[in-house]
């Protein structure tokens, strides 16, 4: 209530964003102790202020003052950044971070233009979630990085934010992913991989484990037998979730009919393999797949209102291709950590292009070149068990968004060429279409 008064204009005025805008950190986990040591901490301060703006100096006058008929006018919405920060800022790419007072970096971003961006967030009329008005409750300098492409940018972003941990990222940050390494049957997983865990890297394994029980229902070839575990772990949902046993089984016993044809062509993990593949190619062949590794499988995706056989059966048939992509990315990502990418950008002439090569998943080195052929990659070479060994999340964070980036580069129609072997050269539509499957 004092906060509403003497702070009208602060976009919010939590605990959290008062004590961030005096330049306290409160820790991000919710815990009483950092609150009393916040609350302490504005105490001090707002008596402070009441004693040299109000004249307040005893708790009588405070509640008073509180007391006193007070109509709240909506001002003009102001920010702590200091006017000056926000002056000669570069129109070029690169990436921000905002600041507390007291140096702490609450955020981090990236920005085709840092003047563009940055001003966005203080512009009269903006709208923004609440976590982000918080933010800006608080934040009261800049610090810049400016890169010399906006694909730099973005790969320099998702190594800061698992770096520095900002409060108000959400997306990108470590939190408690991992990196995974499967067997080739899909049933057993290592944090590092070998000969025998050689598909990966993989964060997400509850997709893994999904198609290895769809495996293991189509290797015994009926449902009657299988456990109802087995039934509802290859749904890839969970059983609070989920219809009833009935249903289940009825959704499995069409999805073998439906695909009984390929079914019969060979091992279960091959057949799946080649419907996945073509359930992906019916499906996705007009859309730009996300870039989303937590995806989570529900009845909303299959976009039926009600549990039915059908709708069991499309889960599943869902649930074989996301765990498809999901082994299809962790591929490619081995791959594009050894490779050369050279693309136009619009201000640069069409004599040049940037060139960016990757060794071990990380910027070996970058420059502006003539025309020409791309160097090939160093590390092309190495044994693709020795380019697994190079992952952990900050890699594979950085080969996502590179993917991302690319599709990007792809969509706008300029020159882009990538290269991941002396012979393997993509560019055009061809990119655009390898893109599409991963």
């Amino acid at each position: 209530e004092i906060s509403k008064r003497i702070f009208p204009e602060l976009p919010r005025r939590s605990i959290r964003a008062v004590a961030g805008y005096f330049g306290y950190s409160i820790h991000q986990l919710r815990r009483c102790k950092e609150h009393v040591y916040a609350t302490a901490l504005i105490w001090r301060k707002i008596v402070q202020i009441l004693k040299e703006r109000h004249k307040i100096n005893t708790l009588g006058q405070l509640m008073g003052w509180l007391n006193q008929p007070h109509t709240l006018v909506l001002p003009t919405r102001s920010y702590p950044m200091a006017a000056r920060a926000l002056q000669g800022l570069p129109q070029k790419p690169g990436v921000y971070r905002m600041l507390r007072s007291n140096g702490d970096i609450l955020y981090v971003g990236k920005a085709k233009s840092l003047k563009s961006r940055i001003r966005s967030y203080f512009r009269k009329g903006s709208r923004h979630p609440e976590h982000i008005l918080e933010m800006l409750s608080q934040a009261k300098r800049l610090d810049l990085t400016v890169t010399e492409s906006a694909l730099e940018a973005s790969l320099l972003e998702t190594d800061e934010i698992k770096k520095l941990a900002p409060p108000y990222n959400v997306a990108l940050r470590k939190s408690d992913r991992e990196i995974w390494f499967c067997s080739n049957d899909l049933s057993e997983f290592n944090p590092t991989p070998t000969m025998k865990y050689n598909i990966g890297p993989i964060v997400d394994r509850k997709a893994i484990s999904s198609l290895a029980a769809i495996v293991s229902v189509v290797d015994a070839g009926h449902v009657s037998g299988v456990t109802e575990e087995l039934l509802m772990k290859g749904m890839g949902i969970s059983e609070a979730f989920a219809p009833d046993l009935k249903c289940v089984r009825a959704g499995y016993e069409m999805f073998l009919r439906r695909h009984e044809a390929i079914l019969r062509t060979g091992s279960a993990k091959t057949c799946l393999n080649k419907i996945a593949h073509d359930l992906w190619l019916d499906r996705h062949k007009d859309k730009v797949w996300e870039d989303n590794d937590t995806e989570v499988l529900t009845l909303e995706s299959v976009e039926t209102p009600v549990w039915t056989p059908d709708a069991v059966c499309r889960l599943i048939e869902q649930s074989i291709m996301h765990a498809g992509c999901t082994i299809r990315r962790a591929r490619w990502f081995t791959k594009l950590s050894e490779s050369s990418l050279g693309w136009l950008e619009s201000f640069v002439s069409d004599e040049n292009y940037f060139l960016v090569v990757f060794e071990k998943g990380q910027i070996l080195y970058r420059r502006t070149c003539s025309r020409g052929e791309l160097p090939i990659p160093p590390g092309y070479s190495r044994p693709f068990v020795e380019k697994q060994r190079s992952f952990d999340i900050m890699t594979y964070d950085r080969m996502r968004v590179m993917t991302t980036e690319l599709r990007k580069l792809t969509s706008t129609g300029r020159w882009v060429q990538l290269r991941l072997t002396p012979t393997m050269v993509f560019g055009g539509e061809r990119l655009t279409r390898l893109l599409s499957w991963v």
